[in-house]
């Protein structure tokens, strides 16, 4: 796998760049064609080869999107039956745990409500996702819990915060009109429970302004040592954002309780907080992994981990409401402080980061080399996206995170899926020390960032670069609609991967976010109206 990515990472490159060249030959004695390759080139840095290295246009972004769709639709019918099962059995989980209330499985339950709140397709996600959750948790006098039944292992883990991310598309879904009122009490009963275990009994780490211990009573020393990790961050602190929301909309009753939103708002921020000013490195301008109370910070700097404190800083600030500015300019800064330290690390070409941040790809640890890593890539792309997209931060941040965004589907999506994702690392001490496992494809670490970058992707780039006029079916973008732009749809939805339209857009004819054979088929009706 290692050498496969490396290979690909330079074939792929070559072999684009030549038959680019000779496509830019070949059409430049066509009418109608020169025009279009111009303005590729002019809404990249000016030429053929910096649109190959690096697009961030405002159609690359487009079709870069549409790849993503198209990934996660094809996982979703590959995985249909397993989304109502307590086995687990997901293709994305190459960990192989065998139970499905595992935190992937939930950042990808999350993801896929998302992406279809974003974009219109011929499929609704949110009653598979629903059927996940009914199957996933029992309701028997009043009490809520993850379901056991036939599988002894599927429980939820009260020692470790790994176990919450699933619980945050039950917001979403209670929004939704898809959930029966019976499973509507158990998805709120089940949300108190985790409210309740984590407020009450759920240990934090003395003077970290309320942290919580990643894990506890595990037998791995790193935990013990470093019980704050980056990653717990996001693990837990949406968790009670979506809450506070939840409470303030309406969706959530707790007039009883005495629960309050800001109050939940500001031990966020606090936890956040105290995070960005702990674990920063003013050496390297990166985030340590993990901290200690006798230990201190763990000197070392693994992408994911990043990412996912970035993508928790971008969540949290989204959904902070108005009266808290000033705790929302606190977080900007810490977000704008992380980005700016993850710029000066971030591949020129390909726009990902690599899997050991401070390292070039000359490191290599028990199994693996230190290449560019998807699934932390794809979480900073989506932190940048989404507060760029929310207007909290400035286009320099968007266009990193578009860089990333489309880099990562260029150099990592192909016909076998989404490649080059690091499998899983506790919190060490060593750079080596997150290079012993393999790389994966298809992964859930990977495949559900993506997909959550993908839904701020689009929007983030017309915020960037403004809403380009288009013809409707002129997918060369010469101007015209012609049996040229019918034969290069044909060839786009035949070999997406191969094949360059100048403007996707416009190929969505019937405005569905879908590019597909309907469109095709209006294409060519309109075009044989003209005649």
């Amino acid at each position: 796998m290692e050498m496969k990515l490396i290979m690909k990472r330079y074939l792929k490159r070559y072999r684009s760049i030549a038959a680019m060249l000779c496509m830019t030959v070949m059409l430049s004695s066509m009418n109608g064609y020169s025009s279009a390759v111009s303005v590729n080139a002019a809404e990249s840095s000016g030429t053929m080869t910096d649109y190959l290295s690096a697009d961030i246009s405002l159609d690359g972004t487009r079709q870069s999107t549409l790849q993503v769709q198209k990934l996660a639709a094809a996982l979703y019918d590959k995985n249909l039956e397993y989304f109502s099962s307590r086995k687990g059995g997901f293709s994305w989980d190459t960990e192989k745990k065998k139970r499905s209330w595992t935190y992937y499985n939930g950042i990808m339950m999350d993801a896929y409500l998302m992406m279809d709140d974003c974009f219109t397709s011929d499929v609704s996600y949110y009653k598979a996702v629903n059927s996940f959750y009914d199957a996933n948790i029992s309701y028997i006098d009043k009490v809520a819990a993850v379901d056991t039944t036939g599988n002894s292992s599927n429980y939820y883990r009260e020692t470790e915060l790994d176990s919450i991310p699933p619980v945050r598309a039950l917001f979403d879904l209670l929004k939704s009109d898809v959930p029966t009122e019976a499973e509507r009490e158990k998805y709120t009963q089940l949300i108190m429970y985790v409210y309740d275990l984590m407020t009450v009994e759920y240990p934090t780490v003395e003077g970290t302004d309320g942290n919580f211990k990643h894990k506890y009573g595990s037998s791995n020393s790193g935990w013990s040592t470093y019980p704050v990790a980056l990653d717990g961050l996001y693990m837990a602190q949406p968790f009670f954002m979506e809450f506070a929301n939840a409470i303030e909309d309406g969706t959530i009753d707790v007039t009883e309780t005495g629960i309050t939103a800001d109050g939940l708002y500001s031990d966020v921020v606090a936890r956040m907080c105290w995070i960005g000013e702990n674990l920063y490195d003013e050496k390297t301008g990166l985030y340590n992994h993990g901290w200690g109370p006798s230990a201190g910070v763990n000197g070392q700097f693994w992408l994911r981990a990043v990412g996912w404190y970035a993508a928790a800083l971008a969540d949290v600030i989204g959904m902070l409401p108005e009266r808290f500015d000033t705790e929302r300019n606190k977080l900007i800064a810490i977000e704008k402080q992380l980005f700016d330290g993850m710029l000066k690390y971030q591949d020129p070409e390909n726009g990902m980061w690599n899997n050991v941040i401070d390292h070039d790809l000359t490191l290599k640890g028990s199994k693996v080399s230190n290449l560019p890593e998807t699934s932390g890539s794809a979480l900073m792309a989506y932190a940048m996206l989404r507060s760029y997209s929310e207007g909290h931060i400035e286009q320099t941040y968007c266009e990193a995170g578009l860089r990333a965004f489309n880099g990562i589907v260029r150099e990592r999506l192909d016909s076998e899926g989404l490649q080059g994702i690091y499998i899983s690392s506790g919190v060490g001490t060593t750079a080596e020390s997150y290079l012993t496992k393999n790389y994966q494809v298809n992964e859930a670490k990977g495949v559900a960032p993506l997909m959550m970058a993908a839904c701020y992707a689009n929007k983030a780039a017309e915020r960037c670069y403004g809403t380009a006029h288009c013809l409707q079916g002129d997918v060369n973008g010469d101007g015209k609609l012609n049996i040229s732009d019918v034969i290069l749809l044909q060839k786009w939805l035949i070999s997406p991967s191969d094949t360059y339209l100048a403007d996707s857009k416009a190929a969505d004819l019937n405005n569905d976010g879908m590019l597909n054979d309907n469109d095709l088929d209006l294409m060519k009706t309109v075009l044989s109206e003209q005649y």
